[in-house]
């Protein structure tokens, strides 16, 4: 199943799209790290959990996964991974404090499947007798003209009417970071939803063959931050990518939806 963050690393390179399919990073950085335990925790608040036990579990499973692989800089990464949660939790407790009591929420990071494509939205909420459909953005100065013009929520609300049939009258980013707090509110372009839902479906056609992507990179200034850049360089000298993968990298053993997007 292909989703919107498939979508996203298609259209940065094809071959960290292919690679992706197969393996994924064993550790995330800080701030990555951060949003995922702001949405785990978020997640719980709705779900009716203790949301900062939902969180330390999440933390405890992490830092017990960078331990099982020998790869990994241990010591770099646990330190990043306690500074995230010393990040999130604060902010968390920000954000959930200023949760409207009234919003009720319909579906809570569930995967939603259509066909061959599908995602994640973080929770599908009744507020005011309407549906509001909420992603939550954690990055560090987050540009919302840059995410409404991406069409997220957009696909998200295209996803929710194909699956469930329901129409939904508003979508938001509810921003999270150190310097923000705050819900951006729109109606969703249901043109622009259907069009990344096409566009996905094309790129789901490679998915039975991702090896078909390899031979197209696109070398651009963002190659630096790519997890896959040491693979891909030894892949173009003529050497094994696959053993770097194996050695370096974990096997992904799920698609997208098993969790949400913290950027």
């Amino acid at each position: 199943m292909q989703t919107w963050n498939d979508l996203q690393e298609w259209w940065r390179c094809p071959r960290a799209w292919a690679y992706r399919q197969r393996y994924e990073a064993p550790y995330r950085k800080q701030a990555m790290l951060r949003g995922s335990y702001i949405h785990r925790g978020a997640a719980a608040h709705y779900l009716g959990e203790d949301s900062e036990e939902a969180v330390r579990a999440e933390h405890r499973t992490y830092t017990e996964g960078l331990r099982s692989i020998r790869s990994t800089p241990l010591e770099r990464q646990l330190a990043e991974a306690e500074k995230a949660l010393d990040e999130a939790l604060p902010l968390l407790r920000r954000y959930i404090a200023r949760q409207d009591p009234k919003e009720q929420a319909i579906l809570v990071e569930t995967t939603l499947r259509h066909g061959s494509i599908g995602g994640t939205p973080d929770r599908l909420s009744i507020l005011n007798e309407a549906q509001l459909l909420v992603d939550i953005k954690t990055g560090t100065s987050p540009n919302v003209e840059a995410l409404d013009h991406e069409g997220q929520l957009d696909y998200y609300a295209w996803l929710v009417r194909a699956v469930h049939g329901l129409e939904v009258p508003l979508v938001a980013f509810d921003i999270v970071s150190p310097e923000w707090l705050y819900r951006h509110v729109r109606p969703p372009r249901f043109e622009r939803g259907a069009y990344i839902a096409s566009t996905l479906q094309t790129v789901a056609l490679l998915e039975v063959q991702p090896e078909a992507a390899l031979a197209a990179p696109y070398y651009t200034w963002e190659c630096g931050k790519c997890p896959f850049l040491r693979p891909c360089r030894v892949r173009d000298a003529g050497g094994d990518d696959d053993e770097v993968l194996m050695e370096n990298f974990m096997p992904r053993t799920g698609r997208e939806g098993e969790g949400s997007e913290a950027a």
